[in-house]
């Protein structure tokens, strides 16, 4: 017991410190005491229109067009805000390269608003559940899982967390959809597709995912998460790979399209 209240206060003592050192800042504005404010955070847009993740052509909740089904694993692909947003930019570096964890909630936050603009609510909050019976099927049940894009193990690691993951929680707090992140798994460490052009990206993702428990996945409806989509290659992947444990439905879910 004295160890453990040793090493909380260690933790308090070095939160004190870095506070005094690093001040917490907007990452907008450079107001302390947030990473980002009320103020900043009403500035990052959020998508009014969606495209075929597949052809790039106006679609509905960005559906898989009827005639780009046949290459595309994915059904649909949803896209929250615009990447060209200098301060959604920022904020996603700084989740995803400072580590900053912090970071998760209001960028889950920016997914969860997109995503009621979508007419996208938990089902209790539908008054009137025929206003959106032309939503897909997997919008609407509490049997839809969520899948956090995996990262390797060594990532994880280096990372601390995985911030696919992170986002999901968020979503999950609103939606109550289960977050599953063991039902695919990264099989090997790859190179970090930020660098790589897009037929080095599909290449250096090719067979990267399993799933160790196809049984979990037959017949599911699943939205997989990411924090970007530029390509579209990891999400395929990953949509490939679960399409062939016998998922019925899957859609994406990313911030931005990079």
């Amino acid at each position: 017991m004295k160890f453990k209240n040793i090493l909380a206060n260690y933790a308090k003592i070095k939160n004190f410190l870095l506070d005094i050192l690093f001040p917490i800042q907007c990452l907008g504005c450079q107001k302390e005491g947030t990473y980002l404010c009320s103020s900043c955070f009403k500035t990052i847009p959020l998508k009014e229109k969606q495209v075929c993740p597949h052809c790039q052509r106006a679609s509905l909740l960005g559906k898989v067009c009827p005639s780009c089904k046949e290459y595309s694993p994915l059904d649909g692909l949803l896209v929250a805000s615009k990447y060209e947003n200098k301060l959604l930019q920022e904020l996603i570096h700084n989740f995803k390269y400072k580590y900053i964890k912090e970071l998760a909630q209001p960028l889950g936050k920016i997914l969860v608003n997109f995503l009621k603009t979508q007419h996208i609510y938990p089902l209790e909050e539908k008054q009137n559940f025929k206003q959106f019976i032309f939503l897909p099927q997997i919008f609407q049940e509490k049997e839809t899982i969520i899948i956090p894009i995996p990262l390797h193990q060594r990532r994880l690691r280096e990372r601390g967390f995985n911030q696919s993951e992170l986002l999901s929680q968020e979503i999950e707090k609103i939606f109550n959809w289960k977050i599953e992140n063991q039902l695919l798994i990264r099989k090997y460490y790859s190179k970090p597709q930020i660098k790589l052009s897009e037929k080095e990206r599909k290449e250096n993702v090719k067979n990267i995912f399993f799933c160790p428990q196809r049984e979990k996945i037959e017949g599911k409806r699943i939205i997989l998460i990411d924090d970007v989509v530029t390509t579209g290659a990891t999400m395929n992947e990953a949509a490939k790979t679960l399409k062939q444990a016998g998922a019925k439905e899957i859609w994406g879910l990313a911030l931005a399209r990079g």
